[in-house]
């Protein structure tokens, strides 16, 4: 189920930044050096009451936008799984079963889940693919175009790729089901969610002055996390009631409306750079030169940010980067399917264990690890009780224990026999739900800062393809989990658990740069 997670990682990101940098995340990385030469000034930055009302726009739009992919989240995972049990067993039993409507309960084989799983997962990873080769060009777009305007594209592409979800869902008598993994080509119009943070940190750029932009990328964060945690529980709580297509339409209307607004928001990208640009050619740029200079500019980018991997330790770090995401997808995707399924209990229910999950990352990432970096070091402390000697030594041994918890956590997951451990299992992750951010403010302590934007580029590469086999990989272990039966069942979070434990090997192989 590909849910439209604006900032995913929002709630990961940590105070490991020593340099006051903007880390990327998944989806920023790869547009780094196309954002990087708006996103360090603006001579034309609006009054501050206008700077205070394009941020609240922001942060409404983003908000209803990850509220609209929460809506389709959980729905779409249901009516899916009743599409698919229905054509089950219409045509493998004849019994009272196939001759009327499935209950859910009767939608917990293996061969339906298994399908279910593998559906959605090809589909997550078609989309990772897309976005990978669409987010330079339409980077590019937006600063040749204007952020607002490649905004709402990309906006509208995402309502469209829910349009395609219900059409095919509606239709599903007539159409196959894996009619929407075509959902994933929308990314080719707008650039997916990598240019929606793209355009976000550009117009944030643009309106802000510099101290006050670590505040606005806060507030955006927070509006899409509020989002993410408030969602799944209403949708949770709405399915018993009105159904999933209720919900799914609403998802698509919320959606709608975010790109819609839009229109309220002022361009914020300054005319001088657009007819700059344009007149550095003897002709308008056109859309096939943009993505064919996009292409060009990703191998380009790709070349030079391998060059700044200088230092083993860095080396080291950057490796974690393509084994991090199976942590993350394992507690988005599979999470409501899994515990539908080894619990035995709805799918609407499992909302609420989202939420909760949600929230315990908040306050990982919102509250404990704020105040450890505040006191760990602090200077009231005697020097015999400070734990770590510099702040970098402090990220370091804060990342291997988040590490170690993610692994701890993956493996009470996957042997978990009732659902109280599972959701204990939860607890931990959330404790190392920290580690992704840990790990992009330890890199930007190896490289110089003219060579950050190198190995932002980089990273950025290296997770769009951990993305295109993480969705499969998930899957096919849960299948294979299905088939065995037995302890077996939590392969996928026992696998994710080798995962994390092969990060934190590579981590404590790290050692913290000499100037420090």
């Amino acid at each position: 189920m590909e849910q439209t997670r604006i900032l995913p990682g929002a709630a990961r990101n940590s105070t490991g930044d020593h340099d006051g940098a903007e880390h990327p995340t998944e989806t920023t990385g790869l547009l780094s050096e196309v954002q990087s030469v708006h996103t360090t000034g603006s001579a034309g930055i609006p009054d501050s009451v206008g700077a205070v009302r394009t941020v609240g726009l922001l942060c409404a739009i983003i908000f209803t936008a990850s509220t609209a992919g929460g809506f389709q989240g959980l729905p779409a995972a249901r009516t899916f799984e009743g599409i698919l049990c229905q054509q089950y067993y219409t045509s493998h039993e004849r019994t009272l079963v196939s001759l009327s409507l499935p209950s859910e309960d009767d939608c917990k084989i293996s061969a339906i889940q298994s399908q279910l799983v593998y559906l959605f997962a090809v589909n997550n990873a078609a989309t990772a693919a897309v976005g990978c080769l669409a987010a330079m060009p339409w980077g590019i777009a937006a600063d040749k175009y204007g952020r607002r305007f490649v905004l709402a594209i990309c906006l509208y592409s995402s309502a469209l790729s829910m349009a395609i979800f219900i059409l095919v869902a509606w239709f599903s008598d007539v159409v196959p089901v894996k009619l929407i993994w075509t959902s994933s080509l929308t990314g080719l119009i707008g650039g997916g969610n990598a240019v929606v943070m793209a355009s976000l940190s550009g117009m944030l750029a643009d309106v802000l002055p510099e101290a006050e932009r670590a505040v606005g990328f806060m507030r955006i964060n927070v509006a899409a996390m509020l989002g993410h945690l408030i969602a799944p529980t209403v949708a949770g709580a709405l399915m018993p009631v009105v159904g999933s297509w209720v919900l799914m339409s609403l998802g698509f209307l919320l959606m709608i409306a975010a790109a819609a607004s839009t229109g309220l928001l002022p361009e914020t990208l300054r005319t001088g750079d657009k007819t700059t640009e344009g007149r550095e050619g003897d002709e308008s740029p056109k859309a096939d030169k943009i993505w064919k200079g996009g292409f060009n500019q990703v191998l380009s980018a790709l070349k030079d940010s391998a060059g700044v991997l200088q230092s083993r330790s860095l080396i080291l770090l950057v490796v974690t980067t393509l084994l991090a995401l199976p942590a993350s997808l394992c507690t988005l995707n599979l999470l409501s399917l899994y515990t539908s399924a080894r619990f035995h209990i709805r799918l609407a229910e499992t909302g609420y264990i989202q939420t909760a999950f949600g929230i315990a990352q908040a306050i990982v990432a919102l509250v404990l690890l704020p105040w450890l970096s505040r006191n760990t070091n602090s200077a009231r402390w005697a020097p015999s009780l400070q734990l770590f000697g510099t702040e970098v030594r402090r990220d370091l041994s804060l990342t291997r224990l988040s590490l170690a918890a993610l692994t701890l956590g993956a493996t009470v997951l996957g042997l978990a026999p009732s659902l109280p451990y599972f959701t204990a299992g939860l607890a931990v992750m959330a404790l190392g739900s920290a580690a992704e951010g840990l790990i992009m403010g330890l890199m930007s302590t190896y490289v110089t800062a003219d060579h950050r934007a190198r190995l932002y580029t980089l990273i950025g590469i290296l997770q769009v393809v951990s993305a295109c086999y993480s969705d499969p990989m998930l899957a096919a272990c849960y299948a294979a989990g299905l088939q065995l039966g037995g302890v077996w069942r939590g392969l996928p979070y026992l696998c994710v658990a080798v995962f994390c434990a092969v990060q934190g090997v590579l981590v404590g192989f790290v050692r913290v740069p000499r100037r420090e």
